[in-house]
């Protein structure tokens, strides 16, 4: 739900200004948004595990709605996702566009996560404890080349 509400407030704006935008300036500030909230999202998420916060909890749900917000807000996918929906011309074909990618995005989204928590609950604790940390390195690395490069 938090990505597909996440395009969808990228979406709208565009949508009405999308004659007047730079969209490659757009796409370069998202990239640079999207790596701030990888690293903040890799930090969180290690503060969490010391924390000796449980995945799964009502916190870590909010907590992956909050993410997902960010990063359908962000990033050049999220606007090359857009571009077609201008591109539709009217209205209707756009509204209808974004519908599918909200509903699609959820499902495809929630069968991910379903499918990771069941092989994730399968793991041994300190297996699961090295793949969060694993996780969390990895989510900040990518975070600092989206920043930098």
């Amino acid at each position: 739900l938090g990505h597909a509400a996440g395009t969808l407030v990228l979406s709208l704006p565009v949508l009405y200004f999308a004659q007047a935008l730079h969209l490659p300036l757009l796409a370069s500030i998202g990239d640079r948004l999207a790596g701030i909230a990888l690293i903040a999202t890799a930090a969180w998420s290690y503060f969490q595990a010391r924390r000796g916060a449980v995945p799964g909890s009502a916190v870590a749900s909010r907590n992956a709605i909050g993410v997902g917000f960010i990063h359908g807000l962000t990033g050049a996918a999220s606007l090359m996702l857009v571009l077609p929906m201008v591109a539709a011309g009217s209205h209707l074909t756009s509204a209808a566009f974004l519908l599918a990618f909200a509903i699609g995005s959820t499902l495809g989204m929630a069968v991910l996560t379903s499918v990771l928590a069941r092989l994730g609950s399968r793991l041994e604790p300190r297996v699961a404890l090295r793949s969060r940390q694993l996780l969390c390195a990895s989510s900040a690395a990518l975070g600092l080349i989206w920043l930098f490069l």
